[in-house]
């Protein structure tokens, strides 16, 4: 886990995350090189250097953890908001690498239009299939849709972290290999926050239920990856809940005894 934790990020960039489900509390990054992307169910900052979400944010409620309106849909398809900047599906074609999504399309059953519109490339980064499909990155998708369904706030950011000098797949667009890949989760649960990160290798890993050998604290990610998560936090909250990393807080006893 020290490996990942020394990773040096190819791109770095900030973000305020406001509490609104609208994200009309994301702030506009003055970079040229990125921008910032609303659609109905996540927030997307893209970089126009990796081609590539930089960070992807989102929110689930019981309502939406629970719902089934909407199926999965598999169509990727280029960000309209992008334009002919948008990444094509095709450029992952014989790549060896998944279309991974950041924000997972199981989460997105609420709605018909955020079903299809976590299919964006503004969504996607190349990862390892065996992490997407069957490892802890893939569990810890399906555990945040049953802490949706238990906690009445529940709010996530993922994204990728890059090496010096990462790797690029793609024809119409040059698309950086992530090195790793994190995740944040803030979650309220009568009348307190609690937060965890994660941070997991883009190489092989099997086993759904091993997501917390590779949990750590908010602070280490937000060192990791520049990012400054839940500034709408007070000062005092935000630094009691990400700066450790209690994994009493989440069931942890309880998920793996079930796995």
């Amino acid at each position: 886990m020290k490996a990942f934790l020394n990773i040096v990020l190819f791109f770095l960039c900030s973000v305020a995350l406001a509490a609104q489900s609208s994200f009309e509390g994301f702030a506009q990054l003055s970079d040229k090189n990125t921008v910032v992307l609303k659609h109905e169910g996540y927030a997307s900052c893209f970089s126009t250097i990796t081609n590539t979400p930089l960070w992807v944010a989102w929110e689930l409620t019981p309502q939406k953890a629970s719902a089934q309106t909407a199926s999965r849909t598999d169509e990727f398809l280029p960000d309209p908001l992008l334009g002919e900047r948008s990444p094509l599906a095709r450029d992952y074609s014989r790549s060896g690498y998944d279309r991974g999504h950041m924000a997972p399309a199981a989460d997105f059953k609420w709605s018909w239009t955020a079903m299809e519109e976590s299919f964006y490339m503004s969504n996607i980064c190349p990862q390892n299939h065996t992490l997407n499909g069957e490892g802890p990155w893939l569990g810890l998708e399906k555990q945040c849709r049953a802490w949706g369904k238990r906690y009445p706030r529940l709010y996530m950011v993922a994204g990728p972290l890059f090496s010096k000098t990462p790797k690029f797949i793609g024809n119409s667009c040059k698309v950086a290999v992530p090195r790793a890949f994190f995740k944040v989760i803030l979650k309220e649960f009568k009348g307190h926050w609690y937060a965890i990160g994660f941070v997991f290798p883009n190489e092989e890993i099997t086993g759904e239920g091993t997501f917390f050998e590779y949990a750590c604290s908010v602070d280490q990610i937000e060192k990791l990856s520049g990012i400054d998560f839940f500034p709408f936090l007070s000062d005092e909250v935000e630094e009691r809940v990400e700066s450790q990393t209690i994994l009493a807080d989440w069931n942890y006893y309880l998920i793996k005894f079930a796995y």
